[in-house]
């Protein structure tokens, strides 16, 4: 077995080429041909060289390189050719080649969405590196990790990787690895929402990139720092960068920074569409709603085409929330609850696949235990004939405990359905009606919130926390029963409620009303464990509703409309210890309840509102 430089060869650096720079759309299908015919000519080349050269260590480089190249157009020949090169470079014990075999087959997982597998592999070849004291390799396999951990939203983990990386490139005087990881470290806290430390490291990152002449670089930073001025609500310096953006990718006809792109200008839109401050005014931007409406949805619609040409999961679950939003604006809410069903299962798919990941190996290891105790017994029966009895007794017996634990089972399985949906629509769930979406002429809704709870958990262990939120949550689910209420879900430290739905109930209105009052008095006797009283905000209104169920392992009972925002905007706006209240609500309470004219504040989405207290019972 012969040995080479441990470097990747020529095929290798076209096929990088090909992704990184080729993996692109610009709306031709000339373009899109060529790439593709980029790619598999690199293929072609590939496997010309391997079947020609006897060197085991190129072998392991070309099948490495090969796994990568099937990764978009044939993810399991992917597989193939990055397991033989894992095969290959263990027979040659070869730190540096499986340090280069394992972090390509991290990449294909990673393409595929499996974060799990691809974790698995980017510390294998971790190790490997360490074990070669391939520096610039290490630093890639620390900036690889820390993008699994921030697409898990495991953001601390992901800064202390990055900034691992970004050590080692300093150290090494490699700029695109210094620019690179200042971006990852710039989106990190942009998540964290320090803006101020995101646009400090988008603006040395894009520094670089100018200086160095790396467009990929320079887009990417310039939609970055248009993302940040979008969070601070600035549209137009966030359009500017993002239309800055969108021209260098057009040059570089990059497919998945284009369709990216289109989102965010979506997004930015649909912020404009929903601001009721100042900042909906700023010269030079459309003040016309019906425009700015169809801008966002235009823009949403094209990264929504593009998106899923190429199935880029991750962002697309984010233009679908928005698209729901858009659709909660129009009052469409059959389009609405469409959208929200894509965003929340996407959202379900990306974020959940580590579980189901050990799941499938708990699964499987099950399997293999079930089989091997299937031998013993066969090699237990052809022993004797007694043996064969018992094994006939045993069996059974094992049998009538399988079907005690499936009685068993089945009835803990029904008693949680009913804990997390009303007992109509779960009965409606057993008769494998799906969807579940009902239309509801009248509803009242309410959201209370704890306040300054981040300010307590920062000063208290998580298990106090816990306790505290449980002890609320259960007061106020003994109430919302006694009270013929529905509860909806909790959200942090919010808890959401109905009346109306899904079984009538009469007066709902002043149901709604003694809830809350009662509420308002028994959780002040709540204290958080440095001795102070809890407060809260309460917020209200009534309405015509959208219900139904969402999720198909998951299920949550969920309602929308504009009804729904409004309760929310009441509480969000409301003052410590108080019950606000809409207008509309006001007018449908019995003569039996006081109210208080707060009067007119501005409530985002909805302009001026005039809303009042409830104060108590007459």
């Amino acid at each position: 077995m012969v040995f080479s430089p441990s470097k990747p060869n020529i095929s290798f650096l076209i096929l990088k080429l090909i992704f990184i720079w080729g993996f692109v759309f610009v709306g031709d299908p000339k373009t899109i041909y060529a790439q593709e015919s980029e790619i598999k000519n690199a293929i072609n080349q590939l496997l010309s060289e391997l079947k020609t050269t006897s060197n085991d260590s190129e072998r392991i480089y070309l099948l490495s390189d090969l796994s990568y190249a099937y990764a978009d157009i044939n993810p399991t020949v992917g597989l193939t050719y990055g397991y033989k090169a894992e095969e290959l470079a263990k027979t040659l014990h070869w730190p540096r080649g499986k340090g280069y075999v394992y972090n390509n087959l991290g990449n294909v997982y990673a393409m595929l969405s499996d974060y799990p597998k691809a974790l698995e592999n980017y510390f294998k070849a971790l190790k490997n590196n360490e074990l070669a004291q391939h520096e610039k390799a290490i630093a890639s396999n620390l900036g690889n990790i820390g993008v699994i951990y921030f697409r898990q939203k495991l953001y601390d983990k992901s800064l202390i990787y990055y900034q691992k990386s970004l050590a080692i490139e300093r150290k090494l005087n490699n700029p695109i690895g210094v620019a690179s990881d200042l971006t990852n470290i710039g989106v990190t806290y942009r998540s964290l929402g320090d803006f101020k430390k995101a646009l400090a490291n988008f603006t040395e990152a894009l520094k670089i990139s100018n200086q160095i002449n790396d467009k990929e670089g320079v887009a990417n930073n310039t939609v970055n720092i248009g993302s940040i001025y979008e969070d601070q609500l600035r549209y137009k310096k966030a359009i500017e960068y993002y239309t800055s953006s969108m021209v260098i990718d057009n040059e570089r006809g990059n497919k998945a920074g284009i369709a990216s792109t289109l989102g965010s200008l979506g997004s930015v839109y649909l912020k404009l569409l929903l601001d009721t401050t100042k900042n909906a005014t700023i010269d030079s931007l459309p003040t016309d709603k019906k425009q700015i409406r169809n801008l966002a949805y235009n823009y949403l619609k094209k990264s929504e085409t593009q998106l899923t040409e190429l199935g880029a999961r991750y962002e697309m679950y984010t233009v679908y929330f928005n698209l729901y939003e858009l659709a909660v604006y129009d009052k469409d809410y059959k389009s609405a609850m469409l959208h929200f069903e894509r965003y929340h299962t996407l959202k379900d798919s990306v974020f959940s696949q580590e579980n189901e990941a050990r799941l499938a190996g708990l699964e499987i290891r099950r399997e293999v235990d079930i089989k091997e105790k299937e031998i013993e017994i066969n090699k237990l029966q052809l022993s004797k004939v007694k043996n064969q009895r018992i094994g006939l007794l045993i069996g059974m017996l094992l049998l009538g405990i399988l079907a005690f634990m499936v009685i068993k089972q089945r009835a803990q399985s029904e008693k949680l359905l009913l804990n997390i949906l009303p007992k109509k629509i779960a009965e409606r769930l057993k008769k494998k009606e799906f969807p579940i979406a009902d239309q509801f002429e009248s509803a009242s809704i309410v959201f209370i919130d704890i306040v300054g709870f981040t300010n307590i958990s920062e000063k208290n262990s998580p298990a106090n926390m816990v306790t505290l939120l449980n002890g609320v949550f259960v007061q106020l689910d003994e109430l919302v029963e006694r009270h013929g209420l529905e509860k909806i879900k909790t959200i942090g430290d919010c808890y959401m409620a109905v009346g109306n739905l899904p079984e009538n109930l009469a007066n709902h209105q002043d149901a709604m009303a003694r809830f809350c009052l009662e509420a308002s008095n028994s959780l002040y006797a709540f204290k958080t464990p440095e001795g102070e009283t809890l407060s809260f905000r309460t917020g209200i209104d009534c309405g015509p509703v959208v219900a139904g169920v969402i999720g198909e392992k998951k299920f949550i009972y969920d309602l929308w409309g504009d009804a729904v925002n409004t309760a929310s905007r009441m509480e969000s706006t409301g003052i410590e210890g108080k019950i606000q209240i809409t207008e509309r609500f006001k007018s449908s309470l019995s003569s039996s309840f006081k109210c208080s004219l707060r009067g007119p504040i501005d409530i985002k989405g909805k302009g001026k509102m005039t809303t009042y207290f409830l104060e108590g019972e007459a």
